[in-house]
């Protein structure tokens, strides 16, 4: 008996380092299981801030100020979060699996080619897409 295997799903249009973005491409923000939990964590951090900050009665650029440091430390940390890893080009979260506000961990592992599958388009040598 010959042992059949799918083909790989990395050239689909949907796929995100062994990862399916299509549930999450469909419709941004629904499932909120997978967003980055060090942002959601970050935003929290940041309200509550925001009401300290206003009970001071810091000015605007002192308010920025302390965030920036305050967010600078959250990222060396990754306290919200034990999959974070740092990274200077990490996104807006500063993580290797941040994907905008989606964590790429939470997606669902890329099983292979399925009915779901798009083939990501070329680009042009004037930088125009064009379907494959």
């Amino acid at each position: 008996m010959s042992n059949v295997r799918k083909m790989p799903g990395n050239a689909c249009r949907y796929y995100v380092a062994g990862r399916c973005n299509y549930h999450e491409r469909l419709n941004p923000g629904y499932d909120e299981s997978l967003r980055c939990r060090f942002l959601v964590q970050c935003e929290d951090a940041f309200d509550a801030f925001l009401d300290r900050a206003e009970a001071f009665a810091l000015s605007q650029e002192q308010t920025v100020a302390f965030w920036n440091r305050r967010f600078q430390r959250l990222q060396e940390e990754g306290c919200f979060c034990p999959d974070y890893c740092y990274s200077e080009d990490g996104g807006d979260q500063g993580c290797v699996h941040g994907y905008g506000d989606v964590c790429i961990l939470a997606l669902p592992k890329c099983e292979g080619r399925c009915r779901r599958f798009v083939l990501i388009p070329e680009v042009s040598d004037n930088n125009d897409y064009k379907e494959s």
